[in-house]
């Protein structure tokens, strides 16, 4: 089958320790830190908790704070302690949309990252966006030292298949798909499933 043929292995999920969720406005980083904090208590009964920072620019948590606190899980405004507590533990960082008009504005960014020594850093891309803004804030965010991917927005899409670009791609591991707005759930896991599942499963069936 296609499915069999295909040159990647089943991702079998990861464990993060500090992560940081980048992304550009409106592709969706604090819904997506919250379903990544759900997996984390609810599946994987870990603890942790989050910082926020705002550096020269406002940047609302939204439903963060109020989300966490539910889960257990503090949030903390930088300057915070940014290691875990624990040894098993972990610390998420929610930081400012970065600009893909205006470069210079994501070096407070990038300074933070490196200056915590933040190594793994999410990159949060909305499916819903216009192929070359997305091969654009991947691109920037690859240059920002991005180590995974999230793709959100999936349920405002009828085509999935652009996205295999970024995974053939192998630079990013990617973490899950956001399928729909909830914060506790609308989740994907097994990346390369789903969109097996919804891009080539559908061409083996209509050539069988």
């Amino acid at each position: 089958s296609l499915h069999d043929a295909l040159p990647i292995s089943r991702w079998a999920g990861t464990t993060l320790r500090r992560a940081a969720f980048i992304g550009t406005a409106g592709s969706g980083r604090t819904t997506a830190l919250c379903k990544w904090l759900g997996l984390e208590v609810f599946r994987r009964a870990r603890s942790g908790h989050v910082v926020t920072a705002e550096f020269d620019r406002p940047h609302a948590p939204g439903a963060l704070p109020v989300f966490a606190e539910a889960l257990g899980v503090p949030v903390a405004r930088f300057p915070a302690a940014t290691e875990p507590v624990t040894p098993e533990g972990f610390v998420y960082f929610d930081l400012p949309g970065l600009s893909l008009r205006e470069p210079s504005a994501n070096r407070p960014i990038s300074k933070f990252l490196d200056d915590e020594k933040i190594a793994e850093r999410v990159l949060i891309l909305n499916a819903a966006y216009d192929h070359t803004v997305l091969r654009s804030t991947y691109a920037m965010a690859r240059d920002l030292g991005a180590t995974h991917v999230v793709f959100t927005h999936l349920d405002e899409i009828p085509q999935w298949g652009r996205l295999w670009d970024y995974l053939f791609d192998g630079a990013l591991e990617p973490l899950f798909l956001g399928t729909g707005p909830s914060l506790t759930g609308d989740c994907e896991e097994d990346v390369f499933g789903g969109l097996v599942r919804r891009t080539l499963a559908p061409m083996e069936a209509a050539s069988s």
